[in-house]
């Protein structure tokens, strides 16, 4: 279950913003540089391992050791990027609320 926080109220307001007015202008022409090669692809599980994994787990579910400290939990990041609004744009904008302040 999440709790309340800081991080879930963006994370709602967000969403709703996201529902009623699309992605946030300021994100929506974001689109990723990198290519996904095999090198790049490997280069960004690094960086996930040391940067996120802590919280997010391995392999991303959110069941990471320091997560469950957390309020709300650490995301599960693994089903989010499949969903369908998982644009670039979108996908930074969510990184962001954590980690471009």
């Amino acid at each position: 279950m999440m709790g309340a926080g800081p991080m879930m109220e963006m994370s709602m307001a967000r969403h709703h913003y996201f529902l009623m007015d699309g992605i946030s202008p300021q994100f929506a022409s974001k689109a990723n540089p990198i290519q996904p090669t095999k090198q790049n692809i490997e280069s960004g599980r690094k960086l996930f391992e040391q940067n996120c994994a802590r919280c997010h787990g391995i392999t991303g579910r959110g069941d990471g050791p320091a997560g469950g400290n957390l309020s709300p939990p650490a995301a599960n990041v693994a089903t989010t990027s499949k969903m369908p609004i998982a644009e670039d744009g979108y996908l930074y904008w969510t990184n962001c609320e954590a980690a471009c302040r």
